[in-house]
C-alpha cells in the first residue's frame, strides 16, 4: 500500500507569527543580555589590572571550543539525518489510518527545515555549552612542556601524562559522544521514513538503512579500539590497590595485554561492520558484536580477576614490591618531598634535660610565641577598631619583621573597612559606597610580648594608621590634618582599599567629586580622595548606564558627586583577585598582609596542579588542607597528584595592583601556563629583597605534603605494605575553643578536627646559634598518640622550601596526650575549674611542639574572657608548660619553664602521683610533727586565698585577677615549705585547691 498524502496543519496567522518571533527575540536578550554585560563589565577589570590579554585568550578558546566540539557533534549529526531521509524508501507502507508513525512523519515532511537545520543546532549547542568550559587543558595540550622525567613503565616524559593524554581521552569521550549520537539519530530518522520497520516477525531493514547503520556502528567499534590503545597509559593512574597508587602487579600482568588483545578484536569487530556494510549482511556484524562482548568479559574482567585472587593476593607483597617501590618514588618526586628537599634525621626525644641545655637554645626560647593568632581576633578589635565601620579577621595572620637588629614574629592585621558596621541610622548607598570607602592602619603585635599593666595579658600593640592633627597652635581655633602615625613597623600609605574583609559584590565610587560634594572619610575631621591607579573609570555615561545595569543601582547613573575623573573599585578581595587575573592556579586559602618598602601589600601563595602524576598518589586537596583553623578559605576538594607553590602573587592595598612572581621557574607546568599567557608571570630575579624577606611557606602545601610525609617517610615496600610504621597528623587537642556549630561540624568532619602547623621563630635546624622563621607540625603514629616525629619547613630566603623532619626514638607524648597531661594536673585543673565557675571562660591557645635541649618542650597559652558576653575578648592569663613528665604553670613563661627544669613543677597539696586531688575535707585535727606548723599556715595562706576568690562578684575580672594571684603566691608558699617540711607530712592538714562540692 502506497503512503498517503501528508496530513494537513493549521497554519498561524501573521499576527501570531510576528508575536512569536518578538517573544523569542525578548527571550533571547535576556538570556544573552546579562552575559554581555558581565563580559563587558570584565573586560574593564581586565583592563585596569593589566591582564586583558588573559581574559581574551580565555574567550578565544572557549569560543573556539564552542564552535568546533558544536560543529562536530551536531555537524555529525545533520550529515546522518540528511543521510537516512536520502536513503528512504520510494513508497512506506503504513499499517492503518491511525498508524501513529505516519502522523509524526507527516509533521516532519512538512517542517522539514525546522527538524533538519533545528535538531542538530541544538545538539550542537548543547555540547558545545559542554565542551567550552575545558578550555584549560586545550591549552595546556598546545603549550605542553617536557618534564625531563621518563616513567618506568613505557618510558615516556611525564609531559606526556600531564598535557596530551588527557586531552586525546577528552578529544576521545567527544568523538564517542558525536558517534552515539549520529547512530540514535539515523535510526530514529530511518524509523520514521520507513528505512526500518517493526511490523511482521523480525522487522525489516531497508538496504540503504543497513549499509548506514553498519557503517557508523564500525565507526564506534573503531574509535573504541583506539581508546583501549590509550587504556594502556591510564594504567598508571590505577587505584586498583587501597594501599598504593599506580600500576598494580595485575594491571602489568593481566589488563594491560588484555588491553593490546582487546584493541585487536575490536580492530577485527570494525573491519566486520565495515565488511556487512558492504555485503549487505548482517551475521558479520552481529558475531563480531557477541565476539566484543565475550572477549571484553574474559580477556578484560575475568581474567584479570583471577590472577588478583590466586596469584596476587596470596603473595601481595612479593608480588607488589616494584610497583609500590615506583609509587613512592613517584610521589615523593610530585609533592616536592625528594631526598634534596627533606631531610629526615634520628631524634633522642630526651625526657629530662638540665636547665643549661634548654638556656643553651636561646634561639628557640628567646623566640617562644605567646599570642595565638586564631584567638585574639576579638582582642585586636576592642583595642584597636577605633569605629564600628573597621573591623579585624577573626584568624590574624603571622610574620616576621627585624628590628633593633633582631629577627621577631609579629600578630598583624590590617584595621579594613566593613560597611556592615555602618550604624543602622547612617546605613545608606552613599554612605556604604561614596563616604566610607577604605579601611586604616597596619597593627602589629610582637608574638612573645605583652603589657604589664595593671590589666596585663594583652598585647603590646604598635599601629601605622592616619591620625588628624591640629596644625594651628592658637586654642582658639583648628586647622585639622591628616598624618600618618608610625609604629615600629613604617608604613608611607595605611589607607587601604582593598582586603579580606571586603564583602562579595561590594564597591566604591571614589576620585574626582564634583565641587560641593562630600569626600571619603578618612578622620572625624578629615576627608580624603582617592589618588591611586586602580579602579575603572566610571565619569562617562555609557559605563554609568553598565555599571548601574551590572549593579541594579540607579544611584550610579543620577548621583551628581560623580565626577569625570571617577573610578569604582570593585572585586576587591585580594585571593579573588589573583584567582581571577590567573584561572590556572589553585590559589591559598589564607593571603597575609606585609609592609614592603612602606607600602601594605597583600602576599597570595598560588600552586599549580595536575590529577594525573603517573604512580603517584592522588591526594584530595580540600580535605588535606583542611583542619581546626577557624576563618580560612576552604580549597576545592578535587584530587592532585601533583602540586607546587610555583607562583607567589602581590596585591597592593591602595591601589589593587596585581604583580604575579615565578619562584619556582623549573616547574614544567608553570612553563606551559607561561606559555599559554605570556609576560603575565614575572621572572623570579624581578622579585626584590625586601618582599623576599617577607615570603612565608604556605600552610595549605604544607599541610599536603605533611600528609603525604606520614606514609611516604616510608622507603621499605614491605614496611610500606604492612604500614606499620606510617604516621598520622594529630587532632587538635584545643577544639574545646570552637563554636558549638564548629564543634558539631567537627564531630562530623575528621578532618576538621586536625591539628594546624604554626608559624614559629626558633633554631634553624642547620645552624643552632640562629634563629629562623619556620611552619612547623607534630606527627604522631598512625592511630595512636604517641609523637612520632616533628617537621618544620623554612622560610627564610637562604633556606626556602627545605624541610627538616625529627624522627623519634622514643615514644614521646604526642599533642593529645600533653593537653591532658595538662587539664589532670591538680593545680592547673582546680584553678581553671574555678574560674569557670566565676562565669569565666577559658580558652586554650595554640599548643607549640619545639625540639629543645635533645628532648620536645610543649607550650601553651591560657587566655580567660568573660563568658556569656558578646563584647568578651580573650586576655593572656597563664602559660603552661611540659616537658617528659612534668608541668609548669605560671604568669610568666620564665616561671613556667623554671618549674619544669628545676624539679620544682606545679604540684596539688595533698594530691596523689596521678594530679588527683581529694574534694574531703579532714575528719581529724592531727597535731602536726616538728616542722609542720609552717605547713599549716601556708595551707591556711591557700585556704584563705580560696574563700577570697569565692567572694569576687561574677564578671569582675579586675578583681578576680587579683584573687588568683593571691592563690598563685600562696601556693609557691606551701611548694617552699613542703621542701623543707620532713617527708610524709599528714594528709589531714592538705587543702584541695578544688573547691568541695
Amino acid at each position: 500500500m502506497a503512503t498517503r498524502p501528508p496530513v494537513g496543519l493549521p497554519k498561524l496567522s501573521r499576527r501570531s507569527r510576528i508575536m512569536l518571533i518578538i517573544g523569542a527575540v525578548v527571550l533571547v536578550g535576556l538570556i544573552t543580555g546579562s552575559r554581555l554585560l558581565g563580559t563587558y563589565v570584565n573586560w574593564l577589570w581586565f583592563g585596569e589590572v593589566g591582564f586583558r590579554g588573559v581574559y581574551s585568550t580565555m574567550l578565544l578558546t572557549r569560543l573556539a571550543l564552542f564552535v568546533g566540539v558544536g560543529l562536530l557533534v551536531g555537524g555529525l549529526f545533520a550529515i546522518n539525518l540528511i543521510l537516512a531521509y536520502r536513503t528512504r524508501p520510494v513508497f512506506v507502507p503504513v499499517s492503518g489510518p491511525d498508524d501513529p508513525v505516519a502522523r509524526y512523519r507527516a509533521v516532519v515532511s512538512y517542517r522539514m527545515r525546522l527538524f533538519g537545520f533545528g535538531l542538530p543546532l541544538v545538539v550542537g549547542l548543547i555540547a558545545a555549552a559542554s565542551a567550552q568550559a575545558e578550555w584549560q587543558q586545550l591549552q595546556l595540550f598546545l603549550n605542553a612542556t617536557p618534564f625531563g622525567v621518563t616513567d618506568p613503565q613505557f618510558q615516556l616524559d611525564i609531559g606526556f601524562y600531564a598535557f596530551k593524554l588527557p586531552f586525546y581521552e577528552w578529544l576521545m569521550s567527544w568523538l564517542f559522544i558525536a558517534t552515539a549520537v549520529s547512530f540514535i539519530g539515523a535510526v530514529v530518522a530511518h524509523y520514521l521514513f520507513g528505512g526500518i520497520r517493526l511490523a511482521g516477525r523480525g522487522g525489516q531493514l531497508s538496504g540503504p538503512a543497513r549499509t548506514h547503520l553498519s557503517i557508523v556502528a564500525g565507526v564506534f567499534v573503531l574509535l573504541k579500539a583506539v581508546a583501549y590503545f590509550f587504556d594502556r597509559y591510564a594504567l598508571l593512574f590505577s587505584d586498583r590497590n587501597p594501599k598504593f597508587a599506580g600500576a598494580t602487579y595485575t594491571d602489568l600482568n593481566a589488563v594491560m595485554p588484555a588491553k593490546l588483545i582487546l584493541l585487536c578484536i575490536a580492530v577485527f569487530c570494525a573491519a566486520a561492520f565495515f565488511a556487512g556494510a558492504v555485503l549487505r549482511n548482517l551475521q558479520l556484524p552481529a558475531i563480531a558484536t557477541v565476539l566484543l562482548v565475550l572477549s571484553s568479559v574474559l580477556v578484560g574482567a575475568a581474567w584479570p580477576a583471577v590472577l588478583e585472587q590466586f596469584s596476587v593476593k596470596p603473595n601481595a607483597i612479593e608480588r607488589e614490591a616494584a610497583s609500590i617501590e615506583r609509587n613512592i618514588a613517584a610521589t615523593k618526586q610530585a609533592f616536592g618531598l625528594t631526598d634534596e628537599k627533606v631531610n629526615i634525621q634520628s631524634y633522642e626525644g630526651k625526657q629530662n634535660v638540665s636547665l643549661d641545655e634548654v638556656k643553651a637554645d636561646q634561639a628557640t626560647l628567646g623566640n617562644v610565641r605567646l599570642l595565638d593568632p586564631a584567638v585574639l581576633g576579638r582582642t585586636f578589635t576592642q583595642y584597636q577598631q577605633l569605629r564600628p565601620f573597621y573591623r579585624f579577621p577573626d584568624k590574624l595572620d603571622i610574620d616576621r619583621y627585624t628590628t633593633n637588629n633582631q629577627l621577631r614574629d609579629y600578630i598583624v592585621a590590617v584595621r579594613e573597612l566593613n560597611t556592615a558596621g555602618i550604624p543602622q541610622g547612617q546605613r545608606d548607598w552613599i554612605n556604604e559606597h561614596l563616604i566610607y570607602t577604605h579601611g586604616n592602619g597596619f597593627v602589629a603585635a610582637e608574638a612573645n610580648k605583652v603589657n604589664a599593666t595593671a590589666d596585663g595579658g594583652y598585647p603590646v600593640f604598635e599601629a601605622s594608621e592616619i591620625v588628624s592633627v591640629d596644625k594651628d597652635p592658637s586654642p582658639d581655633k583648628a586647622n585639622w590634618a591628616a598624618e600618618v602615625k608610625q609604629g615600629v613597623i613604617k608604613v608611607d600609605q595605611p589607607r587601604t582599599y582593598y582586603g579580606e574583609s571586603v564583602q562579595a559584590g561590594d564597591y566604591a565610587i571614589v576620585g574626582g567629586r564634583e565641587a560641593g560634594s562630600p569626600g571619603e572619610y578618612d578622620t572625624d575631621n578629615n576627608q580624603y580622595t582617592y589618588t591611586g591607579k586602580g579602579g575603572v573609570p566610571i565619569g562617562g555615561l555609557f559605563n554609568k548606564l553598565v555599571f548601574a545595569a551590572a549593579y541594579g543601582e540607579r544611584n550610579i547613573l543620577f548621583n551628581q558627586a560623580i565626577g569625570d575623573e571617577s573610578k569604582i573599585l570593585f572585586n576587591r578581595n585580594p585571593r579573588d583577585r589573583v584567582e581571577d587575573v590567573a584561572p590556572w592556579l589553585t590559589v591559598d586559602g589564607d593571603p597575609y598582609p606585609a609592609v614592603v618598602d612602606g607600602k601594605i601589600t597583600w602576599i597570595v601563595d598560588g600552586y599549580t596542579t595536575l590529577e594525573n602524576f603517573p604512580n603517584a598518589q592522588r591526594t584530595a586537596l580540600g580535605e588535606a588542607t583542611n583542619d581546626s583553623l577557624p576563618g580560612v578559605a576552604a580549597l576545592p576538594n578535587k584530587d592532585v597528584s601533583y602540586i607546587r607553590n610555583s607562583v607567589k602573587a602581590t596585591v597592593d592595598a591602595y591601589d589593587g595592583s596585581v604583580t604575579l612572581y615565578a619562584v619556582d621557574e623549573q616547574d614544567p607546568v608553570l612553563k606551559a601556563w607561561m606559555g599559554v599567557f605570556p609576560g603575565t608571570v614575572k621572572p623570579n630575579s624581578d622579585v626584590s629583597a625586601s618582599l623576599r624577606a617577607h615570603f612565608r611557606y604556605p600552610e595549605d602545601l604544607f599541610k599536603v605534603q605533611r600528609q603525604t610525609l606520614a606514609k611516604y617517610h616510608v622507603t621499605s615496600p614491605r614496611d610500606f605494605f604492612s604500614g606499620v610504621s606510617f604516621w598520622g597528623v594529630p587532632s587538635d587537642p584545643t577544639i574545646d575553643n570552637l563554636t558549638s556549630a564548629e564543634a558539631q561540624r567537627a564531630v562530623n568532619d575528621q578532618e576538621r578536627d586536625r591539628q594546624p602547623p604554626f608559624y614559629v621563630v626558633a633554631r634553624d635546624p642547620n645552624n643552632k646559634n640562629k634563629a629562623s622563621f619556620q611552619l612547623t607540625s607534630s606527627l604522631v603514629r598512625q592511630d595512636r598518640e604517641f609523637m612520632a616525629s616533628y617537621v618544620s619547613v623554612a622560610s627564610d630566603p637562604e633556606n626556602y622550601g627545605k624541610i627538616s623532619v625529627l624522627q623519634l626514638q622514643n615514644d614521646a607524648k604526642g599533642p593529645q596526650q600533653i593537653q591532658t597531661q595538662f587539664l589532670t594536673n591538680g593545680a592547673v585543673s582546680g584553678e581553671l575549674n574555678l574560674l569557670t565557675q566565676q562565669k569565666t571562660k577559658v580558652v586554650y591557645g595554640n599548643l607549640l611542639s619545639l625540639p629543645v635541649g635533645g628532648g620536645v618542650l610543649y607550650i601553651e597559652p591560657v587566655y580567660i574572657e568573660r563568658a556569656s558576653q558578646n563584647t568578651s575578648f580573650p586576655q593572656l592569663y597563664k602559660v603552661l608548660v611540659s616537658f617528659g613528665d612534668k608541668v609548669g604553670y605560671a604568669s610568666t613563661l620564665s616561671e613556667a619553664l623554671e618549674q619544669v627544669l628545676t624539679g620544682s613543677s606545679t604540684t596539688v597539696p595533698g594530691g596523689n602521683q596521678n594530679g588527683n586531688t581529694s574534694t574531703n575535707p579532714p575528719s581529724t585535727t592531727v597535731v602536726p610533727p616538728a616542722g609542720q606548723t609552717d605547713l599549716q599556715g601556708a595551707v591556711k595562706g591557700i585556704q584563705d586565698a580560696l574563700a577570697a576568690m569565692k567572694a569576687v562578684p561574677s564578671g569582675d575580672l579586675a578583681a578576680l585577677a587579683n584573687a588568683i594571684k593571691a592563690l598563685d603566691d600562696a601556693t609557691k608558699k606551701f611548694n617552699d615549705v613542703s621542701k623543707a617540711t620532713p617527708a610524709n607530712p599528714p594528709s589531714s592538714v592538705a587543702p584541695s585547691p578544688t573547691p568541695s562540692n
